[in-house]
């Protein structure tokens, strides 16, 4: 399969376009770490056209929209709940007016399945009927190409396009500076701040398997475990196991399970040994992106877009940075590679 890489709106959008309404919101109060943000400067669209961000309410708009004069751009979109699904039927509804009179849809893949497992049949009847009725699908690798095809069971004549992954505006400042930081803002104390830190860092949800990583470093005590995210809905029994280990293993863990703003990411990166990540599948982490654009050595395995070669830097992340590992010992001795050098 040879597919062209995506550098110009102008393939998608006419002239008469005003307005590409994207879809969900983004997040206006972490610019520098929120990917639709930073997408739209990566891929500026053409003078005289704006996007818009909206939540699932804002569907409702598109039953309005001009069909010439609004495009729509589709991001993560799945349904693993009843509350997702019921959410769905009103975003198909809403989308299937705008189409009828002749609005043009643009969808990003993101996951070719859903992080939980639940419900994937639906998910992937969502995933084929959008692509059926995009103009352009955008994807962060070949390999997403061939797995979605084969998930859904679709034609490979669909208007693929291949993105790279946006740099995030963080950068690594001085590790004494973010320590000391972190120490002033968020009480750290100097046990946690002065071993090994593996950071684990974005949502906590099942998909991210953090319990079976920590497990492997547990009985080493050089290293201490940072996680920082908020919890998702399936992220509670991880949680509850966190806590449990914290309190058997003083001064090993630090959780801080909120969203924290880009001053905060930018120190608690900057001060981390490793970013680790455990992913159960994944085609292109956000978390990952934002380690090498933080320039930190992540750690994480070798699935989805991450299995491919890239160049040692590609639109400004540095891959030098990615360290891929296809089994819990090669991931323990990739960790202590890192940390002993």
């Amino acid at each position: 399969m040879n597919y062209q890489a995506f550098n110009d709106w102008k393939d998608v959008c006419s002239a008469d376009v005003r307005t590409v309404h994207v879809f969900p919101k983004h997040r206006e109060q972490t610019p520098k770490t929120d990917y639709i943000t930073q997408f739209y400067k990566q891929y500026p669209l053409e003078p005289g056209v704006q996007w818009a961000s909206h939540s699932i309410l804002g569907y409702g708009s598109l039953l309005w929209a001009h069909p010439t004069k609004d495009v729509v751009h589709q991001h993560w979109i799945e349904a693993t709940t009843l509350k997702g699904v019921i959410g769905w039927i009103w975003k198909w509804f809403c989308l299937r007016i705008y189409l009828f009179k002749g609005g043009t849809l643009i969808w990003t893949c993101h996951n070719v399945e859903p992080h939980e497992p639940r419900n994937r049949w639906i998910n992937r009847s969502i995933s084929r009927w959008i692509m059926n009725h995009s103009s352009m699908i955008l994807v962060h690798c070949r390999g997403t190409i061939t797995r979605l095809l084969h998930s859904t069971k679709s034609s490979t004549t669909l208007p693929f396009r291949i993105i790279e992954h946006p740099r995030f505006q963080l950068r690594r400042i001085e590790k004494k500076t973010a320590k000391s930081t972190l120490r002033d803002s968020l009480e750290l104390d100097d046990t946690l701040l002065n071993s090994n830190v593996l950071l684990y860092f974005g949502n906590i949800a099942s998909y991210k398997q953090i319990q079976a990583s920590i497990e492997w470093f547990l009985a080493d005590d050089a290293y201490v475990f940072w996680i920082v995210g908020p919890v998702k809905p399936d992220g509670g029994q991880t949680l509850e196991w966190l806590s449990q280990q914290a309190a058997r293993h003083p001064n090993r863990f630090w959780i801080h399970p909120v969203h924290v703003n880009d001053d905060e990411a930018q120190a608690i990166l900057s001060a981390a040994d490793v970013l680790m990540f455990n992913h159960r599948a994944i085609e292109m982490s956000g978390g990952v992106a934002l380690g090498l654009s933080c320039d930190i050595p992540t750690v994480a395995p070798a699935i989805g877009c991450l299995s491919e070669p890239r160049s040692a830097i590609t639109n400004g992340l540095n891959y030098k940075n990615l360290h891929t590992f296809t089994s819990p010992e090669e991931m323990v001795q990739t960790v202590d590679r890192i940390c002993s050098s």
